[in-house]
């Protein structure tokens, strides 16, 4: 079969001009380059006199060359053909390689959403479209701009051709690359070319199964949509909620958070939108709303409280002076786009608010229905320059994802820089690992164990039923090598039987950040809230790690609180951020940028024992399944929990006809006086 290996083409193929030694070319003409299957198109060019001539040219210098040095080797004669054929006919061969997707079975989170990360059948698209966004999968940020912008406009003539998600999630790339050239310097031009992708290019899951996800929604924490583009959105996610409110209404709440080189482009927008909200009116299609303004107003949280003050009670208020949250200081810190008829969006403005500065949410209007918000939200996301909201991430966006969270988790430090900017989500995948191995040498080693040799050790780590993080793999073992114990959390009340009824709410449904709480209606402040919400420490659920050699008295901690929840060590793996004291969980410049690594606070604790003020913020939620125990004061705070928890139906029996808590025996889950290692086992 060597003979029907085509020639390496002239212009840059897929697989960055070359093929192997060991690829193969089988009989219906697919390559198999580097594990990958590549379909191989033959382009037939015809060229002009001078070219001929030159090709001519060529063929008589080789001969006289070969012939000289007595060179009869099959490769110079084919050559000397070759080039005398072209010169005759004018007959130029050239080859496209195009990549091959390959199938990828749907897991039983895709399929409760009722879709599948990619297509099982992917359409023949014209060569120039599907070149263009095979080149654009390598390196978008080699392609010029009109390069782009003229394939972009071919792709969106044949717009419902494209139905493969990856292609999806590309062309949208492509549209908001050249869309961001126009935000500045021709507005409209930039927001009807984002419409016109928005509209050409049909939602892909999961937002487009978005009327299927909300049938399993959780009336307390709503649904999260998974995954979608990586470049935009942090952590994969949309939160979604039908909120239910006292007045009898119900709406769709959206909540997001996008990445910060996203955050900067996507001010140059707004700006532009405020300083004339009827030119994006002009732009949208005709009949989505009936007007466009911008209001602005301080960050606040609707909710509500049961009479008590200290339970949720299952609906919303839109009453914020009775029963929601505003921050003390009621600056006017939000911009409110009104889409008048169909919803409003909210985008914080103050960059020193850093839980809320990356985060967007929009609320559609009672009469939009779950069928009809996925294209409404479509829209409403292409305005901002968000439109791959409807896309799915790419394979090497997935892979991007593991090579930033092992960055993350043994080098902070030289992770934050990577974080805020921009190439990092654009340039190829292998040229972003050796830019960060060329800065820190040490994660060449650690790609290869976990990206080569062992694959598996990057592994999905649930945070909300249908949200799933990425996670390492052996991280915790590493830490308890170090010294680690376990984790460790206070859980504060007015008196024990206040903080006994939270760890029971707790344990229902899982421990959640103030930020958190607050987007499921849940307004309980927690221990300082402001402060959390500015300094970003409000996205995260503290907790305390507790090494070999520090106390053993987990009331003598600081906020211990009334008693004291004990985390797995696994909670590690996620790669949250920690602190050698209290901060707060800022992410304040100054700070956040030179936080340690969980192994370096190991270190750090069990030479600094006494020093116990350590903090290990976990995002956004701790599951039930967790929680491996809880530590109480007294026997008789032992037995008024278990009744608590009987009370709460939270209690079980296992194969043994032991009464079980969280899965585990009483007593091996509720524990009195020092704490042991084996407590977290």
């Amino acid at each position: 079969m060597a003979s029907m290996n085509p020639t390496p083409p002239p212009i840059r193929p897929s697989f960055e001009d070359k093929i192997t030694q060991d690829s193969t070319v089988s009989p219906d003409n697919i390559v198999i380059h580097e594990g990958k299957k590549y379909k191989v198109e033959k382009q037939i060019i015809q060229h002009g006199t001078t070219w001929k001539v030159w090709q001519g040219t060529q063929a008589i210098f080789l001969a006289i060359f070969s012939f000289g040095i007595g060179l009869a080797f099959q490769d110079w004669r084919d050559a000397v053909k070759n080039k005398w054929h072209q010169a005759t006919t004018g007959e130029e061969k050239r080859y496209n390689y195009i990549r091959i997707p390959p199938k990828t079975q749907a897991t039983d989170k895709t399929l409760r959403l009722g879709g599948t990360l990619r297509s099982m059948k992917k359409a023949e698209l014209p060569i120039i479209v599907q070149s263009l966004i095979d080149r654009a999968r390598i390196d978008i940020t080699n392609i010029p701009i009109q390069d782009l912008e003229n394939g972009l406009e071919e792709a969106l003539k044949i717009g419902a051709k494209i139905v493969d998600p990856e292609d999806k999630t590309t062309i949208l790339a492509i549209s908001e690359r050249v869309a961001q050239t126009y935000v500045k310097s021709n507005f409209q031009k930039a927001i009807e070319l984002r419409m016109q992708t928005a509209l050409a290019i049909s939602p892909a899951p999961p937002l487009g199964k978005l009327a299927d996800a909300l049938k399993t929604e959780d009336p307390k924490l709503g649904v999260r949509l998974q995954p979608i583009d990586t470049s935009l959105f942090k952590n994969q996610t949309l939160a979604i909620q039908k909120r239910k409110y006292t007045d009898g209404k119900t709406l769709l709440h959206l909540d997001a958070k996008i990445s910060h080189p996203t955050r900067k482009d996507l001010q140059v927008t707004l700006n532009r939108i405020k300083n004339d909200p009827k030119m994006l009116f002009n732009a949208l299609p005709n009949g989505f709303c009936s007007d466009v303004s911008v209001t602005s107003d301080c960050i606040s949280y609707e909710g509500r409280l049961a009479k008590g003050g200290n339970k949720w009670s299952g609906d919303f208020s839109s009453n914020l002076p009775k029963d929601g949250y505003a921050l003390s200081f009621w600056k006017k810190n939000v911009d409110i786009i009104h889409f008048k008829g169909l919803g409003k969006l909210k985008i914080c403005n103050d960059i020193h608010c850093r839980t809320e500065y990356n985060r967007i949410s929009i609320d559609l209007d009672p009469n939009i229905s779950d069928a009809e918000a996925s294209a409404k939200l479509n829209i409403i996301f292409a305005t901002l320059g968000l439109g791959a909201v409807s896309s799915s991430p790419r394979e090497e966006d997935i892979e991007r994802i593991k090579v930033m969270q092992l960055l993350r988790a043994y080098y902070p430090k030289q992770a934050y820089a990577f974080e805020r900017d921009a190439s990092t989500f654009q340039i190829p995948l292998q040229s972003l690992k050796e830019k960060i191995v060329k800065k820190v040498p040490e994660m060449k080693n650690k790609f290869k164990e976990f990206l080569v040799t062992h694959p598996e050790r990057m592994y999905q780590q649930e945070v909300y039923p249908g949200q799933y993080i990425w996670a390492i793999q052996g991280l915790a073992k590493e830490v308890k090598n170090a010294g680690g114990m376990g984790l460790m959390a206070g859980v504060n009340g007015y008196n024990f039987d206040d903080a006994k009824e939270r760890f029971i709410s707790m344990l229902k449904s899982g421990s959640l950040s103030t930020i958190d709480r607050f987007q499921a209606g849940i307004i309980a402040k927690g221990a300082s809230a402001d402060a959390d919400i500015n300094s970003g420490g409000a996205e995260s659920v503290f907790a305390r790690l507790i090494t070999s050699k520090m106390s053993k008295k987990a009331n003598s901690y600081p906020l211990s609180g009334k008693l004291q929840i004990l985390y797995d060590l696994d909670l590690v793996e996620r790669v949250g951020f920690v602190y050698t004291g209290d901060k707060y969980g800022t992410k304040a410049t100054g700070t956040y940028q030179n936080r340690p690594s969980i192994l370096e606070l190991t270190k750090y604790c069990q030479t600094h024992s006494s020093d116990n003020e350590n903090e290990v913020c976990i995002r956004n939620r701790i599951p039930p399944k967790y929680m491996k125990g809880v530590m109480v004061t007294s026997n008789k705070q032992k037995k008024a929990l278990v009744i608590s928890l009987r009370k709460a139906g939270m209690t079980t029996k296992n194969a043994r006809d032991q009464e079980c808590v969280n899965g585990v025996p009483i007593d091996q889950f509720i524990h009195v006086g020092q704490l042991k290692a084996t407590y977290w086992a």
